[in-house]
């Protein structure tokens, strides 16, 4: 490995904590920039003598952190230079690993994941055969991949996917490169069938499992009472449908009576960027997949009846579009509902979007458009966003190559960068959160999977959950114990990830009420209202956060690895 030592006391720096420091002293071009308030304690007559002795080292700058040794002053400063720069404040990317195949091959390469509830992720490749799904489990890191029990008999690539309430990922659509290969039925897999799971294709009610029309990009979101809204993906037909567990079956949505063509959208893209509201209204941020949107009007879907609703308009502050990006849902405690939700949208296709994230707030149906902040950095097309447990949003990816990664701090509505990710991920790129509290990505064009830990996991030991129900019940209470518990500052749901092409309609990070007694945690669950829209019936991780804002692992049933279920 590259060393760059110090020459007074030949201390090691880290290469990436070299390169960013090296980046901050090359890309000043005043004193100001210099002396900001870092806690560096750069004087006006050191930021000059810094400045005065760059431009004597060429016209790239400084190449070495030895090349500055001898300026009065700089050397009592490299410690805190090394300290502000280092993975307590940008995190760390770990060696890349090879994802393999059962039989050592390291050629699979996927735009689909899921974190199912065992803890292990679903990897959908392009292609269908032998090789078309496969799972990974983050515990064995570094070795081989396995087959579930079956492969479905479509190709799945391009299609959408949520959880059902007993934690089967559904997925609807797909048909490979292009339309017109869409799968007649939707298909579910149980991790907990057979030996490594099995895919069963959606076979009851009047329509025999049967959907309404076959989708090619399509978004699906769970909602309660066991249904799951299936949106766009098919030119032509801006008509919703639902699949009911209760019957294994697909319904249209329809208009209500005397309001027609109410229910259908016609969408600018393909995997529109939807979330469900904690009223239960469905909300499109005017992310998704496709080309520049040339109609930025964001919109929710309110429902007037088990299968019929209408579609509202939401007027934009601007008329940059949002396609290739991405959004998520950011909830706090509070409201009529129990909670209060925004959605945080970044980067995008449109000339303004791409250095840029802006706030969709959804009070009461009169949603209201926040002030875009500037992201910092080059552009965002093809951007993955993902919720940690806590609350803060990771940025990583996009288009153009090397783009470095971003941290959203929802405590101070600031950016910040991060460690950046050696290989690009960009299109068909893919980012989950995993019960480890770290980030995976996974690129199309590389067989390896990449593993970031967030600054959190830099600041201290690791809170314990030595004990929790299996079960939690809508509105009830649970107790958690933690030799921790007189630390803990919050307690968090996390909804499992099912992410591709920029779109998850699943994440959500729930921040729930808790007392302390002792080593013990009593915490309420989100409320008991139908149709249960803040958190509906399934899986979910639940992670303790400390007071100095590090994460416990989540927990899991030691003997079954299930993560809670929320019933």
């Amino acid at each position: 490995m590259e060393k760059h030592e110090r020459c007074d006391e030949k201390k090691v720096i880290e290469p990436r904590v070299h390169r960013r420091i090296l980046g901050f002293l090359n890309k000043a071009r005043t004193f100001k920039e210099l002396t900001a308030d870092l806690g560096l304690g750069i004087k006006p007559d050191l930021a000059k003598a810094i400045l005065e002795k760059r431009a004597t080292v060429g016209a790239f700058g400084f190449r070495d952190i030895a090349e500055l040794i001898g300026i009065v002053r700089f050397e009592g400063i490299i410690d805190d230079l090394i300290a502000l720069f280092n993975s307590v404040n940008y995190g760390l990317w770990e060696a890349p690993i090879d994802l393999k195949l059962p039989d050592g091959v390291t050629n699979f390469s996927a735009p689909h994941a899921a974190l199912l509830h065992d803890g292990k992720v679903l990897f959908i490749a392009t292609t269908g055969g032998d090789s078309g799904t496969l799972i990974w489990d983050p515990d064995l890191a570094a070795g081989p991949t396995v087959l579930p029990d079956n492969q479905p008999d479509d190709n799945l690539f391009c299609s959408g996917h949520s959880f059902l309430s007993d934690g089967q990922l559904l997925v609807i659509g797909g048909g490979g490169w292009g339309p017109g290969n869409e799968p007649e039925k939707g298909w579910k897999f149980d991790p907990m069938s057979g030996t490594n799971g099995v895919w069963t294709a959606t076979a009851g009610g009047p329509s025999a499992g049967s959907v309404k029309v076959g989708r090619w990009y399509p978004t699906t979101v769970t909602l309660g009472r066991g249904r799951v809204l299936i949106v766009a993906g098919k030119s032509g037909n801006n008509q919703m449908e639902i699949y009911r567990e209760s019957s294994d079956d697909f319904e249209w949505v329809v208009d209500p009576p005397g309001m027609p063509g109410v229910s259908e959208r016609a969408f600018p893209q393909r995997y529109p960027g939807l979330h469900i509201a904690p009223g239960g209204e469905i909300v499109y941020t005017r992310t998704g997949f496709g080309g520049n949107d040339p109609d930025p009007t964001a919109a929710f879907f309110r429902f007037l009846g088990a299968y019929s609703g209408e579609w509202v308009s939401i007027a934009a502050p601007n008329a940059t579009g949002r396609a290739k990006g991405m959004s998520v849902p950011l909830l706090t405690l509070g409201g009529p509902f129990g909670w209060q939700m925004s959605c945080l949208v970044v980067g995008g296709d449109g000339v303004d979007a791409r250095q840029s994230s802006e706030t969709l707030h959804t009070p009461l149906l009169t949603p209201v458009w926040d002030h875009e902040n500037n992201l910092g950095a080059p552009n965002r097309v093809n951007v993955n966003a993902v919720l940690l447990p806590d609350g803060n949003v990771f940025v990583c990816g996009g288009a153009p190559t090397g783009s470095p990664c971003l941290m959203y701090d929802r405590s101070t509505d600031m950016w910040s960068p991060m460690d950046e990710l050696d290989a690009p991920h960009a299109y068909h790129s893919v980012v989950v959160l995993l019960p480890s509290a770290q980030v995976m990505s996974h690129d199309l064009n590389s067989p390896t999977i990449d593993i970031f830990n967030p600054p959190y996991l830099f600041k201290g030991p690791r809170p314990q959950i030595t004990g929790a129900p299996d079960v939690l019940h809508h509105g009830g209470t649970m107790e958690i114990t933690s030799p921790q518990a007189a630390e803990i500052d919050s307690v968090v749901l996390v909804r499992p990830m099912a992410v591709t092409h920029q779109t998850d309609s699943e994440q959500r990070v729930i921040p729930l009420e808790f007392t302390t007694s002792g080593t013990t945690l009593t915490v309420t669950a989100p409320n008991g209202n139908h149709p249960h829209a803040i958190a509906p019936r399934g899986y979910y991780m639940l992670f303790i956060i400390n007071n100095q804002g590090v994460p416990s692992v989540a927990w899991q049933n030691a003997a079954t690895k299930k993560f809670i279920f929320l019933h």
